[in-house]
């Protein structure tokens, strides 16, 4: 979305969270979303710092450290009048947990991993102790956040930013600083798709399967704090399958008009950062359901999967999704 003119109400504006797991169409529902004029989505602004540093070693993806526009962060008209709106540098704020964006060389990086995520892990979907929370910095994770925040929409006019980062902690931190300023979208795939995502990023079947059921667990406890008016829960495959009622159920939710360019991708006026690199494809604007698991998973693993997790699956609203189907 770009810039309207209007100054929001600050008590009013808020933050949409689009909760998922990888390869779950969260950029697909962002692009759409932010062809309303009273919506502006922002990506994955948990890795702020590196495309405002054009920095790899904090965020290396594929596509390189460029905005959804296709211009470099400093370049890009959008993101500099966030920065003139802001009342800090962009580069000061701290918008990922502390520890979590700190890459160290060799054997270190894999021991912080490993502690650093059991930690953000457990608290994500428990209670929050003062003094973990204070070894990750939440609370200037959540301030930072939300000046962030006000500064998009104070440039773009908007009413609601969204936010597609993927750490569950940090959105932790941010809801329970204000959860009256932040509205939660459950967007849920079939199990075995995200499963399959895992493992073509190189994760072993058994570790992609725990991964899945990590964060599934972890946004039902998050889902569950909200109140009902606050939170929405989708389903990727219906989202494809009937865009246009799937899409009218989010305008209700938030309580803005329907307009009719939220059933296609937009081709332009998207600042994303971070994320599926699908954002840079201007030409996609038909929605098709990514079908690949169906089609690579063997009949063995199809069962460990069921084995392991299907239960689980059943029991946090996820659905088996067994047909193909085309949206457009």
């Amino acid at each position: 979305m770009t810039d309207t003119g209007r100054t929001p109400d600050l008590r009013t504006g808020e933050v949409i969270f689009i909760l998922s797991d990888v390869r779950s169409g969260s950029t697909l529902l962002a692009q759409l979303l932010a062809a309303h004029p009273r919506v502006v989505s922002i990506g994955e602004v948990q890795w702020l710092r590196a495309y405002v540093d054009n920095d790899r070693r904090l965020y290396d993806p594929p596509q390189g450290l460029a905005c959804a526009c296709g211009r470099s962060f400093s370049a890009c008209d959008f993101w500099q009048s966030v920065q003139s709106a802001s009342a800090l540098p962009l580069r000061s704020l701290q918008v990922m947990p502390r520890h979590l964006g700190w890459q160290p060389p060799g054997a270190a990086r894999a021991l912080r991993d490993r502690v650093s995520r059991r930690l953000a892990s457990r608290l994500a979907t428990s209670s929050m102790p003062s003094l973990l929370r204070a070894f990750f910095d939440g609370s200037r994770v959540a301030r930072d956040s939300h000046a962030l925040y006000e500064a998009v929409l104070r440039a773009s006019g908007a009413k609601y930013v969204v936010d597609t980062s993927k750490n569950m902690l940090r959105t932790r931190f941010i809801y329970d600083m204000k959860p009256d300023r932040v509205r939660l979208i459950v967007l849920r795939r079939d199990h075995r798709a995200i499963i399959y995502a895992k493992m073509k990023r190189g994760r072993s079947l058994r570790a992609a399967t725990v991964s899945w059921a990590t964060k599934a667990r972890q946004i039902s406890a998050l889902a569950a704090k909200a109140t009902p008016s606050g939170v929405l829960t989708l389903d990727y495959e219906s989202l494809c399958i009937d865009t246009e009622r799937e899409i009218a159920r989010v305008t209700a939710f938030l309580n803005v008009e329907s307009h009719g360019s939220l059933t296609s991708r937009p081709s332009a006026g998207v600042h994303d950062i971070g994320g599926s690199s699908s954002k840079f494809e201007a030409q996609r604007r038909a929605i098709r359901i990514d079908e690949d698991y169906l089609r690579h998973l063997t009949a063995s693993e199809l069962s460990q999967i069921e084995s392991s997790v299907g239960a689980l699956a059943v029991a946090l609203g996820y659905r088996r999704h067994e047909s193909s189907h085309l949206a457009k």
